[in-house]
């Protein structure tokens, strides 16, 4: 559990905090911290820090099991259909006697919330309350609803943690003070808890589920004895047999995409949806990446398979990048870093948009004074190291 206690601003003629001045709220049920600039969501590793036991993806085995499907799955049921009649499986309506699990980072992100604020644990707020209550700015009332809260069952569970919260005065404001004393008391108290922390810790924000029901779907899911599989492996699954775009056909797929005809483009899309993505990985995100808006003026553009192919490329999407800025291929290399993926194509074909499209008329061949050929361009050697060659290569 978390409680927020609120106390608002110590003004001159307001010397100290009385019970009426304390706000105290249930916030929810803490689930552990993650760091602030995590914006867009938990991901797999945070499932697993969290406690949530996944299947090793190579050890899935979906014969003849029964499946429960969780809501907000990167799975269509089109393509789900054909694992059930490779491997006999069926997918059932009661979790509890399913054998096994499919869920998903989105359905697991619409249970939970970032809270901005870090809570503290108990023996850690009762610092603070001594402190505030040993300089005198805490009335007999106001300690005694603390302590009528603390000690109350039914209000407060036991190790449950604290969001304790001040207002400030505003930046134009003048300072009593007061109000100086408390925010000195503040200050040092976090500088205290917070000595024997790495820097990081600073950025750490509660991860918090708020309400009744999605705690219990939380604790079933984190009950050791179930098989959850994340949907992005099942999803693996069914691009075995696929058709793999191999990187020859790039160009040829390129023309298909940009063409002026939409049903050429749909045509393609739908191709790219259906082949089998990781593997045509390099392929695929390249196309994604620096021509998303053609892929978004397609007719097909939210059936339900390219759908799943956009939120399996969702960090690659999203906006029409730029040839025109450095920034764009900086990105695009680290993306394909980040996810295993940076390969001797991707590293020419961004190489070759590179020097064609941003720095020809600067030192290629479009340049009136200097020259630069396109193989001496090359990434620093710590991440020329990463790129993924093929043993052939």
């Amino acid at each position: 559990m978390i409680y927020k206690i609120t106390l608002p601003q110590l003004v001159d003629n307001k010397k100290k905090y009385n019970a009426s001045d304390i706000e105290i709220d249930h916030v929810g049920y803490f689930i552990g911290t993650t760091l602030s600039y995590r914006y867009d969501g938990l991901d797999a590793n945070d499932l697993k820090e969290f406690g949530l036991v996944l299947e090793d993806k190579k050890t899935i085995n979906l014969q003849d099991k029964t499946v429960y499907r969780f809501p907000k799955l990167n799975l269509p049921r089109q393509k789900f259909e054909l694992l059930k009649e490779k491997y006999n499986c069926k997918v059932i309506r009661n979790k509890e006697k399913a054998e096994i699990l499919i869920v998903s980072p989105k359905y697991v992100n619409s249970l939970v919330k970032t809270n901005y604020h870090r809570s503290r644990d108990l023996n850690q707020y009762f610092k603070l309350l001594t402190s505030l209550k040993q300089s005198d700015l805490l009335s007999e009332c106001a300690v005694n609803k603390f302590n009528d809260f603390f000690q109350d069952p039914e209000k407060f569970i036991p190790g449950s943690r604290i969001d304790v919260c001040f207002s400030y005065a505003g930046y134009h404001s003048t300072k009593g003070v007061i109000e100086a004393k408390r925010e000195d008391i503040v200050h040092k108290w976090k500088e205290d808890i917070n000595k024997n922390l790495l820097p990081s810790a600073n950025d750490l924000r509660d991860v918090v589920i708020e309400s009744e029901s999605d705690f219990e779907q939380w604790l079933f899911l984190q009950d050791n004895s179930r098989t959850i599989i994340l949907d992005e492996d099942v999803m693996n699954l069914t691009n075995e047999g696929l058709a793999i775009i191999p990187n020859d056909e790039y160009n040829t797929i390129h023309s298909m995409l940009t063409s002026t005809d939409q049903e050429t483009r749909s045509l393609c899309v739908e191709m790219i949806a259906n082949c089998n993505v990781n593997e045509s990985f390099d392929v695929v995100a390249t196309l994604f990446y620096w021509h998303y808006d053609w892929f978004k003026n397609s007719n097909n553009w939210n059936t339900v398979n390219v759908k799943a192919l956009r939120q399996a490329l969702k960090e690659f999407g999203g906006v029409n990048h730029e040839n025109h800025s450095i920034y764009q291929y900086n990105q695009f290399i680290s993306k394909m870093i980040n996810r295993g993926k940076l390969t001797k194509f991707v590293f020419e074909n961004t190489r070759k948009r590179l020097y064609t499209k941003l720095i020809n008329q600067m030192v290629g061949p479009g340049s009136e004074m200097w020259t630069v050929k396109e193989i001496d361009l090359t990434l620093r050697p710590e991440e020329f190291n990463k790129i993924k060659f093929n043993e052939t290569e």
